[in-house]
Parts: structure tokens; C-alpha cells; sequence
């Protein structure tokens, strides 16, 4: 067989990048956003309340109106934190956005999947989660693992569903997956779901994920 040129593999990593980077972009500008409004202006309208409420009243009437105030801010700094969602998520829906996703990344892989609708068993909150995880992992494999193929497969079941991401990369020690997968295992970890990891050097890695519905 003739050996791939240097330029083509060259192209073919550029066009990866190409797809997935400015979505990994976006999607860092608003997690940046959401942290910035639940961690840094929470926080602040937190200490706010705790230290109105050591001043002595002069004026109960306006400071109890104040304090409603800060309250009712708090309230919608994290509301707004919360709703922060991909555009494509909250334009077509978790089933499709992640049909979207699995299109672009075949621009660059070929993509074997097959994906159940599964929108009415989750909440939004954890269509939001599932989103960001099936994403994670799809960029792992464009990134890092220099795979030709993805098999990608999402079922529901009756109490949980089912993905399972299978690529014919270059895989890793099980021991060094840690810190790849750490922003997966803390998503999974806040909607009680399970992963699994088997890989190899040279041999591919299989991720398979449960997620209770």
C-alpha cells in the first residue's frame, strides 16, 4: 500500500481542527460566562446579604426592600447561570444537537452511530450535561487519539440511557486517562452516572457511559 503523504495527514488534521475548535471555543466563552456569574457575582451578592444583615435598621422599610432586592438578583444571577446551554441544544434539542455534532465530526472520521430519541427522558438540566459529555468525548477523539473511525451508539433503556463512543485510535494506558476525562467524570458525577474506559496503546479505546434517566 502507498504510504499517506506527509501533506494530507498534514490537511486532514487541519480540517479536524478546523471543525472542532471553534466549538470547543464557544462553548469555553459561555462555560467562562456561567462560572463567572454563579461563582464570582453570586459570591459577591452572598457576602452582600450576609453583611446587610449585620447593620442595624434605621429605616426598616427600605432595608428590608433593599434586602428583597439583593435576594431577587441572586436568585436571577443563578437562574441565568443555569439556563446557559448550547445554541444548537436549545434550538433543535438534545437528540438532534447531538446527530449535529456526530455530522460535523464526520467531516473529518467516518462516524458509525446510531442514536434514540431521548429528549422526554431527561430533564433539561441533564440534557445540558449530556450534551457537554458527548462533546468532550467526540473532541477527545478528534484531538488525541488520531482515529479514522468512531462508533457511536446511544440507547435508552428503562431506567438509564446508554452511550458507547468506540474508536480505532491509538489509544492510552488506562492509568493516564485521568486528567482527558476529568471534566466528564465531574459532569457524570453531578447527574449520578457511571463510565466505563477500556484502552490500549495501539489498540483503541472504548467509553461506556450510563446515565440514570
Amino acid at each position: 500500500m502507498k504510504p499517506t503523504p506527509m501533506s494530507a495527514i498534514r490537511r486532514t488534521t487541519k480540517n479536524r481542527s478546523a471543525v472542532v475548535l471553534p466549538l470547543l471555543a464557544i462553548d469555553q466563552e459561555r462555560n467562562r460566562i456561567a462560572n463567572d456569574l454563579h461563582d464570582s457575582i453570586g459570591s459577591m451578592l452572598s457576602t452582600a446579604l450576609l453583611l446587610f444583615d449585620t447593620i442595624e435598621a434605621t429605616n426598616a422599610n427600605r432595608m428590608e426592600a433593599v434586602r428583597r432586592l439583593l435576594q431577587d438578583t441572586q436568585r436571577e444571577v443563578r437562574r441565568i447561570a443555569h439556563d446557559m446551554m448550547p445554541g444548537t441544544l436549545s434550538k433543535l434539542g438534545l437528540t438532534q444537537a447531538i446527530h449535529q455534532l456526530l455530522d460535523d465530526v464526520h467531516t473529518s472520521i467516518v462516524v458509525d452511530s446510531s442514536v434514540e430519541y431521548i429528549d422526554h427522558s431527561l430533564s433539561i438540566e441533564k440534557h445540558i450535561h449530556v450534551y457537554r459529555i458527548v462533546q468532550e468525548l467526540m473532541c477527545n477523539v478528534v484531538r488525541h487519539a488520531q482515529a479514522t473511525s468512531i462508533s457511536f451508539q446511544l440507547v435508552l433503556k428503562t431506567t438509564h440511557i446508554y452511550i458507547a463512543v468506540i474508536d480505532n485510535g491509538i489509544g492510552f494506558q488506562s492509568h493516564n486517562h485521568d486528567e482527558s476525562l476529568k471534566t466528564i467524570k465531574s459532569r457524570l458525577q453531578s447527574i449520578k452516572g457511571t463510565m466505563s474506559v477500556q484502552s490500549f496503546v495501539g489498540a483503541g479505546c472504548t467509553v461506556e457511559l450510563c446515565i440514570p434517566i
